[in-house]
């Protein structure tokens, strides 16, 4: 999948392209049979390969777009496969650099990297930097690899590239340089991706990586259909083994994610709902989020599904569905969540949350669910706020839901949602698209993190657009 966007930390590039102009040093190669390990700040497309790219000295470099996570990183070390044998010994160049567009301008180079040792089908090289490089957050970059020099003819190997097809990884595309045997300034890309691995540490000082998460279901539509930029909880719709913990890299640590539906059992109340292309079509894609609002994580009300029936919020039980946070270190945090159905489902929900890991809850001001198609039943033009929303941003409907609170560093943060299920059928069913979590403040002292917590509750309540009745 092509990407168009380019460097937002200029300031940062130039300064890193300013400290590496002057050298140009020799990375390491190293070739094994084991795929790397992906962690931390880590981008990689390990797919099966389908295809192989030439690699010769009378052909184009061979290149990867890819865009950084969201936060500044240090880049130390590329991995490619390789796709067919070859022998020693054989001479390249690396280069990483800025992307906009088709053009490219290159701020490391590593040139002079020597293959000393043969190699077979399927072996991944590794290319470790003599300098690493800081990349700056949410950012498309490219890298490219060319051949200078082979002491062994072709007929004893030419090393080509392991690639899949372009859909394979969704935030860059492969590409060729438009000169033989050397990066350029202006590249075409092609109809693939490069199996790839880049070795990436957050960089010091940064701010501490958020989580960022999008439900996706397994076995509708084809999905899952992920979100650019947020992390899978992948599950098949109405199967209860596949809502388990899932754990994610955040914060500097490992926090997990716990769907459960508690006072309920059955599996038919257990949604995870991915719209189709007809539904689809009413969401305005201007900004790119489609993948986020066309599926949902949710609850299903209806006794005839195994739900508890209508609930007001005083008459009848509510269907409750949980979302626990586990591990997240002692502080301050940031949540936003996205409530919105491409189809019909729209409606008032209620929130609490509890920071002891359940044992009490305090009660948020109430959610309102979105739709984009019209004639549901019943219909959201018919409710306030008027229905349905078409986008083109899912920040900005009315079915966003923030708040922030603390967590203890011990205690999971549990967040506990319900819909207002009083109207068939369409109020009767709930959902989350995904949700976005980021750490708000440091870790308050003893003595004063009561009085925060309260603080941050008073501006919880005092922020939110809606009351519960």
């Amino acid at each position: 999948m092509r990407c168009n966007r380019f460097s937002t930390g200029l300031i940062l590039a130039v300064v890193t392209a300013l400290a590496l102009a002057t050298s140009a040093g020799a990375a390491t190669l190293t070739v094994g049979t084991t795929a790397p390990v992906v962690d931390g700040e880590d981008i990689a497309n390990l797919a099966a390969g389908t295809a192989g790219e030439k690699l010769w000295t009378d052909t184009r470099a061979i290149g990867q777009t890819f865009t950084t996570g969201s936060q500044d990183a240090v880049l130390d070390a590329i991995t490619l496969q390789s796709w067919s044998g070859s022998l020693l010994t054989k001479n390249y160049t690396l280069t990483i650099g800025d992307v906009s567009g088709t053009s490219y301008s290159a701020f490391a180079t590593e040139s002079g990297i020597v293959q000393s040792v043969d190699s077979v089908a399927s072996d991944y090289w590794t290319f470790t930097l003599d300098t690493p490089v800081t990349l700056s957050a949410n950012t498309l970059y490219g890298f490219d690899l060319a051949m200078n020099s082979s002491t062994s003819g072709w007929q004893s190997g030419i090393p080509y590239r392991a690639s899949t097809a372009n859909s394979a990884y969704t935030d860059g595309q492969a590409y060729r340089s438009q000169t033989n045997g050397q990066s350029t300034p202006t590249f075409g890309y092609i109809n693939a991706d490069k199996v790839f691995h880049l070795n990436m540490e957050a960089a010091s000082g940064g701010d501490p990586e958020p989580l960022l998460v999008d439900f996706n279901s397994t076995n509708q539509d084809g999905g899952p259909h992920n979100q650019a930029g947020f992390l899978p909880y992948d599950a098949a719709h109405e199967v209860a083994a596949d809502f388990d913990t899932k754990t994610y890299s955040a914060f500097g640590t490992t926090v997990s994610v716990t769907p459960d539906w508690p006072n309920s059992t059955d599996n038919r109340v257990q949604q995870m709902i991915d719209r189709g292309s007809g539904n689809d079509a009413n969401w305005d894609n201007a900004a790119g989020d489609l993948d986020l609002v066309t599926d949902f994580l949710g609850t299903d009300t209806r006794t005839g599904n195994g739900g508890n029936g209508n609930w007001d919020g005083t008459t009848g039980t509510p269907t409750y569905l949980t979302l626990a946070l586990g591990d997240l270190p002692a502080g301050g945090y940031d949540w936003k969540s996205f409530h919105h159905d491409t189809e019909n489902v729209h409606g008032d929900f209620t929130v609490d949350i509890s920071t002891d890991g359940g044992a009490t809850w305090e009660a948020l001001p109430d959610g309102l669910m979105t739709d984009s198609t019209p004639a549901g039943n019943p219909d959201s033009s018919g409710f306030d706020p008027v229905g349905p929303w078409t986008g083109p941003d899912a920040n900005t409907l009315p079915s966003t839901f923030q708040t922030s609170f603390l967590a203890d560093g011990t205690n999971d943060v549990v967040l506990r949602f319900a819909p207002l299920s009083n109207t068939a059928v369409h109020r009767q069913i709930w959902g989350i698209n995904g949700f976005e979590l980021t750490q708000a403040s440091a870790v308050p002292e003893p003595s004063t993190f009561a009085l925060a917590a309260l603080g941050l509750l008073g501006l919880a309540w005092y922020g939110r657009r809606r009351r519960r009745s």
